[in-house]
Order: structure tokens, then C-alpha cells, then sequence
């Protein structure tokens, strides 16, 4: 799912210098994921120009702007059999490089992955369901690992 929703972003953004990664939990193999499929879209300026954020737009995403994490533009996709969010950051910075190293952290160290999968569960089970408030408590989660 991620290859076809990565290829048809490309082809929208085709005139933008942007790249592409599959992260998060569904990037992990056999880690527990919400149904959602996260891209990470790499851009040489930030923020965004307004072209590109029409651009995603007019693919179905909601603007949500940085939603609480500086440095990051965030669109969500609702309206399609599968959700995604877009986490749009400089390409190469530190949201970037810290997302990416810990993707293929845990996709090296399968009982590392298991473990952060069960604290992400408990997150859910508190009755966290607010992005902001998940993401809070998420990144306080990171600091342990």
C-alpha cells in the first residue's frame, strides 16, 4: 500500500525536489500498527512552499500544519480504503535522520520492536486518542529506548 500511495504522490509532486520513505510501525515488519501507513516526504526548504501544500491537498490529504511538532508538516488521508499521514520535514535534518534511524533500528532488533510495540499499546489503553496528546507520550516513550 505504501508503494502505490508513495508512487502516486510522486507523480503529483513530479516538478518538486522531494524524497520519499516508508516509516513508522507499518514500516516494521511484524510490529503492532494502527491502520494507518505513515510516508515521510523530504523537502530541501522548510516550511513548505504553498504549492506543494496545494498540491497534497488536492490528493485527498487534510492540512493539518505542524500539528504540535516544530519542523514538521502534517497531512492526514481519511477519505480512502487505507488512511495515510504525510510528515513533511526537511530532508536530511534531525526529524528526518531520528525517524529514519529509528525505523531501521527496529527493523535490525526484532525483540527491540516488540517492546516498543507493547508500550505504544499501553499509550492506547490509557485512553490516549488525541494526535497531540499520542504524540507527547510517544516521544516520552523514545527517550527510554
Amino acid at each position: 500500500m505504501y508503494s502505490l500511495e508513495a508512487s502516486r504522490i510522486k507523480e503529483a509532486l513530479k516538478e518538486s525536489k522531494i524524497t520519499m520513505e516508508h516509516f513508522g510501525s507499518t514500516s516494521v515488519s511484524g510490529m503492532i500498527a494502527k491502520p494507518v501507513i505513515d510516508i515521510l516526504l523530504g523537502i530541501e526548504e522548510f516550511p513548505p512552499k504553498q504549492d506543494l501544500i496545494q498540491k497534497i491537498i488536492a490528493l485527498g490529504y487534510q492540512c493539518l500544519g505542524e500539528s504540535g511538532v516544530s519542523g514538521r508538516y502534517y497531512f492526514r488521508n481519511r477519505v480512502v480504503e487505507q488512511n495515510f499521514n504525510i510528515a513533511v520535514v526537511l530532508v536530511n535534518g534531525e526529524l528526518w535522520t531520528s525517524n529514519l534511524l529509528l525505523r531501521d533500528y527496529l527493523r535490525l532488533n526484532t525483540a527491540e520492536a516488540k517492546a516498543y510495540s507493547e508500550l505504544k499499546q499501553e499509550i492506547l489503553k490509557s485512553g490516549t486518542n488525541r494526535l497531540i496528546e499520542y504524540s507527547e507520550k510517544n516521544q516520552t516513550l523514545l527517550r527510554i529506548f
